[in-house]
C-alpha cells in the first residue's frame, strides 16, 4: 500500500516541479538572442546556405513564413541520436551518452506498456523486450560514463560530486528494472502493481525484493527530476526555441517591447569606468 500511495506522491510532485519549472523559465527576463544561422524554421533555400527573411527586400511588407516540420525535426536528431554529442564531444562519451538516453525512452515505454497492459493485452514477449533493452542499453550507458569520468583525467575534472550521484542514481534503476524483467515472476508482481495504480486500490498489492526496490528507486528519481540536472531535456525546449532560435521581428505595442522596457528601466548593479551604478541601463546606454 505504501508504495502505491509513494507513486501518487512522487508524480504529483514531479508534475507540479515541472509546471514550477517553466514558470520560473518564464518569468526570468528576456534573453540576448543568439542570431546564429541557419535556423531550422527558415523555410526554403536560405536554410541550406544559412540566409534569413532579413536578406529580402522590404521584409517587413511580408508574411513571415515558417518551416515547422523543420523545427521540430532538429531537436529530434538531438534527442533520438545526440547529434551534436557525436560531432563535437572529444571525449568519446557519444555511445554511452546514446546508450542512456534510449535506456531512458524503452524505460519509459516499457511503463507505458505496462500501463495500458492493465486494460487491453499487450503480448507479453513486447513489453518484456521493451525492458530488457530498455535496463540493459541504460545500464551499459551508465556503467560506460562512470568509467571514462573516472580515467580520463580531464573528465575527471569537470565530473562534479552530484554527477556521480546522479549517474549511480540510474545505475540502481536501470540494474533493478533488468533484474526485474528478466523474471516472469518479477513481471507479474509489476503489472499487479500498475493494476493498483491504475485502479486506485493500493491496498491490493504488496510489492516485495526486487520490484519494491525498483519502484522505490523510480519513484525518487521521478520525484527528482525537475530539481535537477536531469531536467535539462524539457529545458532544451527554450534553450533552442527561445535563445537560440527566435528571430521574430520586433513589433510596436508587442509583449516583447513591453519587456524589454522594463529590463531597461533595471538599475545596473555593476560598476566600470564607462558604467555609472546609480543610473538605469537606459540611461548608461544613452550616456
Amino acid at each position: 500500500m505504501g508504495m502505491v500511495v509513494f507513486t501518487y506522491v512522487a508524480f504529483l510532485v514531479c508534475v507540479v516541479g515541472i509546471a514550477y519549472r517553466f514558470y520560473r523559465f518564464y518569468k526570468l527576463p528576456v534573453n540576448i538572442r543568439w542570431e546564429v544561422y541557419p535556423v531550422p524554421h527558415e523555410p526554403g533555400e536560405k536554410k541550406q546556405y544559412g540566409g534569413s527573411y532579413l536578406e529580402d527586400v522590404a521584409w517587413y511588407e511580408k508574411e513571415l513564413k515558417k518551416d515547422h516540420v523543420g523545427e521540430w525535426l532538429e531537436p529530434l536528431k538531438e534527442i533520438l541520436w545526440l547529434e551534436r554529442v557525436k560531432k563535437y564531444n572529444r571525449y568519446g562519451l557519444w555511445i554511452w551518452s546514446f546508450c542512456l538516453h534510449w535506456g531512458l525512452w524503452l524505460m519509459f515505454l516499457f511503463v507505458v506498456l505496462m500501463l495500458i497492459n492493465t486494460k487491453i493485452f499487450i503480448p507479453l514477449g513486447l513489453i518484456k523486450t521493451a525492458g530488457i533493452l530498455g535496463y540493459g542499453l541504460g545500464s551499459l550507458g551508465v556503467l560506460g560514463l562512470l568509467v571514462k569520468r573516472t580515467i580520463h583525467p580531464t573528465l575527471k575534472l569537470y565530473t562534479s560530486p552530484i554527477d556521480r550521484v546522479n549517474l549511480l542514481l540510474l545505475l540502481a534503476l536501470f540494474v533493478t528494472g533488468f533484474l526485474m524483467v528478466v523474471s516472469d515472476e518479477g513481471l507479474k508482481h509489476a503489472f499487479f502493481y500498475f493494476n493498483a495504480i491504475l485502479s486506485f486500490a493500493p491496498q491490493e498489492t504488496k510489492v516485495k525484493g526486487v520490484v519494491f526496490w525498483h519502484f522505490f528507486i523510480f519513484n525518487i528519481f521521478i520525484l527528482y527530476l525537475p530539481f535537477s540536472k536531469f531536467f535539462h531535456g524539457p529545458a532544451k525546449y527554450l534553450t533552442y526555441h527561445k535563445i537560440l532560435w527566435d528571430d521574430m521581428p520586433q513589433s510596436k505595442g508587442s509583449k516583447i517591447e513591453k519587456l524589454i522596457e522594463k529590463q531597461l528601466g533595471y538599475q545596473v548593479g555593476w560598476s566600470g569606468p564607462h558604467v555609472k551604478p546609480e543610473k538605469t541601463w537606459l540611461e548608461n546606454a544613452q550616456n
